[in-house]
């Protein structure tokens, strides 16, 4: 991978603001319900919520994002090489020397853990520089705000004018920062 000049930026809102954002993304590019690769969306912008033991993967180049919302329970979600198949195929149009991905979710109990973990061996492999969250305190949601460059993380935990750094540590028992991305 090329030398990157960019960082995208990772900021915690409350929910009221997050569905702020929500109405100008759209439904169109929600991820919803049952959560498998079919609900993904590829576009510019998305979102999904309510994230929670299932894992949330978005992958960007900062023109466009690939946003998945994968449930542990969905049998058809427990091959991870057809979720690692589907990454693949998609960010083979998006451009490789500007990828970095978040990861959001997952819970201890096997399912969950396997496919959080498949998912983060896949962007290493891949060489995506990569930020993930681990196990939230609250039912969590992710969007990608493509004017700023921007994930926003939200959940009922989360107050108006509290710091990113400080939510994220209180929301999620694990985390790891990409050298590539910056709290806001």
């Amino acid at each position: 991978m090329n030398e990157i000049s960019f960082k995208s930026q990772i900021r915690t809102i409350p929910q009221k603001q997050f569905y702020e954002y929500v109405q100008r993304i759209g439904t169109k590019n929600s991820v919803n319900y049952p959560w498998t690769v079919k609900q993904s969306v590829f576009n510019t912008k998305a979102y999904t919520e309510a994230v929670q033991d299932c894992t949330a993967v978005g992958i960007t180049d900062g023109m466009s994002v690939l946003l998945m919302h994968i449930c542990p329970t969905r049998k058809e979600n427990r091959k991870i090489s057809l979720i690692t198949n589907y990454i693949k195929n998609k960010i083979n149009s998006m451009n490789k020397d500007y990828l970095q991905a978040i990861v959001l979710g997952s819970d201890d109990y096997r399912q969950s853990r396997n496919i959080f973990n498949g998912i983060i061996k896949f962007l290493e492999e891949s060489k995506i520089p990569t930020s993930y969250f681990r196990k939230g305190k609250a039912k969590t949601h992710l969007a990608y705000w493509p004017t700023t460059d921007e994930w926003l993380i939200s959940n009922a935990n989360i107050k108006p004018n509290s710091q990113t750094k400080k939510n994220l540590k209180e929301c999620f028992s694990e985390m790891k920062i990409s050298e590539l991305d910056e709290i806001v």
